[in-house]
């Protein structure tokens, strides 16, 4: 069985509901997954943009927009930063050092 692995971007569309990611992801099922990096980098997203707004009405849509992220998690599969991906992370950092 193939695992196929959404990252940041393509979490995002599909939480926009986009109709291509969307129909893709529907099909594919149980074969998708995400990394707990994009987990991470999603959550990081969610606090910027709820501690970044003033106004009552946004708070309220973007804590509902928070709700259906976490809400995608529990539906998903989502893989951890074990020690063979920090291998390999460490790998690619010195492989291509202006990553870092």
């Amino acid at each position: 069985m193939s695992l196929w692995l959404l990252d940041t971007d393509h979490v995002s569309l599909l939480l926009e509901r986009h109709p291509q990611i969307s129909r893709q992801v529907a099909n594919l099922g149980a074969e998708v997954v995400i990394s707990i990096v994009t987990v991470q980098e999603l959550f990081n997203g969610w606090v910027v943009r709820i501690n970044g707004t003033q106004k009552v009405e946004d708070v309220v849509r973007l804590y509902g927009k928070l709700n259906r992220t976490v809400a995608l998690f529990g539906r998903v599969r989502v893989l951890d930063f074990d020690e063979k991906a920090g291998e390999t992370f460490q790998r690619l950092l010195k492989e291509n050092p202006t990553l870092s």
